[in-house]
């Protein structure tokens, strides 16, 4: 703990992941605190990619899962399966519409007052960026995108 948030400065995330995610896998792994061995900086590396928001929280659970079992370099790690969040307005954008286009009763129930409706729409882009898109952004454009259409 100490050396981790010495390292990314946010020892409230680094205390989540810790009593979070680690202690989950310790429980599933049938395994002491003591056998732990990932590095304090491999932790640090994903809460700062996850903020930055270089990766989403479904990323850097499955990122986690992997040095926590290998310790191993989580930026190489994202870098080599490809797992970096899609950032680029241009393609959330594109996705936006088309999710926008193949779904008219998605859309209809928006306007109807629906508001979860967008969150469907959002789930639709999710699933064509196969989970890399940044869902913050995703919303605000699937918002945007609705309101302008009424």
């Amino acid at each position: 703990f100490e050396e981790a948030s010495a390292i990314c400065n946010k020892p409230k995330k680094v205390s989540n992941w810790l009593m979070g995610e680690t202690m989950r896998l310790v429980r599933e792994n049938e395994m002491t605190p003591e056998e732990i061995g990932f590095s304090a900086k491999h932790l640090s590396d994903i809460i700062e990619m996850l903020d930055a928001g270089k990766i989403n929280n479904a990323v850097a659970k499955e990122v986690f899962e992997k040095v926590f079992k290998e310790d191993c370099d989580p930026v190489a790690y994202i870098k080599e399966k490809g797992l970096e969040s899609v950032n680029d307005t241009d393609e959330l954008e594109k996705a936006c519409r088309k999710a926008i286009e193949d779904n008219p009763q998605s859309v209809a129930d928006y306007k109807a007052g629906k508001t979860k409706a967008a969150g469907f729409l959002v789930g639709q882009v999710m699933k064509a960026t196969r989970g890399k898109g940044n869902p913050g952004v995703i919303n605000q454009m699937i918002t945007r995108m609705l309101n302008e259409q009424q």
